[in-house]
C-alpha cells in the first residue's frame, strides 16, 4: 500500500508539472521501491521528462528500463522515442533496427507510418538504398488520404516514371 500510496503522489506531482521537482519525486519512488508494483510507469515518465529536456542519455536509460517489462502498455511510445533519440543523435544505423521494432509493435497507424518514415530518413542516412525501397514498398492505410486526390502505383513506378507521375497528378488524371 505504501508503494501504491508513494507512487500515485509523485504521479500526481508529474501530472500537473513536469519539472524538476516532480521527476525527483519519480525519482524517490524508484529509489525507496526498485521493484515497486509502478516502476515501469515512473521510468517512462522520467523518460518522457528527460526527452522533452533533451537529456538523451538519461531518456535512453529510463526507456530501456521501460522495455526490459515486456508488452506494457508504454513499450510502444519507448520504442518510438529511443528510436528518435538515435536519429537526433545521427546514430542512424541503431535509428534504422529501433524504427523497425516499432513498426512491428505499433498498433496506431500514425506510429506504423512514423516508423515507416523513420526507417527510411535513416536509411538515407547511411545509403542503405535497399531499406529506403522496402520501407516505402509497403502499404500504406488509404484513409488518411481521404478527400485528397491520389495515384496509387508500385514503388518502382515512383522511381521509374516519377516525370510521367507527375505530370499525371498536374494534369488532374
Amino acid at each position: 500500500e505504501i508503494d501504491s500510496l508513494t507512487y500515485l503522489a509523485a504521479e500526481r506531482s508529474f501530472m500537473k508539472k513536469q519539472d524538476k521537482s516532480s521527476s525527483e519525486s519519480l525519482i524517490k519512488y524508484l529509489q525507496s521501491f526498485p521493484e515497486g508494483a509502478f516502476t515501469t510507469q515512473a521510468h517512462y515518465y522520467l523518460g518522457l521528462y528527460y526527452f522533452d529536456n533533451k537529456q538523451y542519455e538519461d531518456a535512453w536509460k529510463e526507456l530501456t528500463a521501460v522495455r526490459q517489462h515486456n508488452d506494457n502498455p508504454f513499450e510502444e511510445d519507448a520504442v518510438a522515442k529511443m528510436a528518435e533519440i538515435k536519429y537526433l543523435t545521427q546514430e542512424y544505423a541503431e535509428a534504422l533496427d529501433l524504427y523497425k521494432v516499432l513498426e512491428g509493435k505499433a498498433t496506431s497507424g500514425d506510429n506504423r507510418l512514423a516508423a515507416r518514415l523513420g526507417a527510411m530518413r535513416s536509411a538515407q542516412y547511411i545509403k542503405n538504398y535497399t531499406e529506403i525501397i522496402v520501407a516505402a514498398d509497403k502499404k500504406v492505410e488509404m484513409a488518411r488520404f481521404e478527400g485528397k486526390k491520389v495515384i496509387q502505383v508500385p514503388v518502382k513506378d515512383g522511381i521509374s516514371k516519377a516525370q510521367e507521375l507527375v505530370e499525371k497528378a498536374n494534369n488532374g488524371d
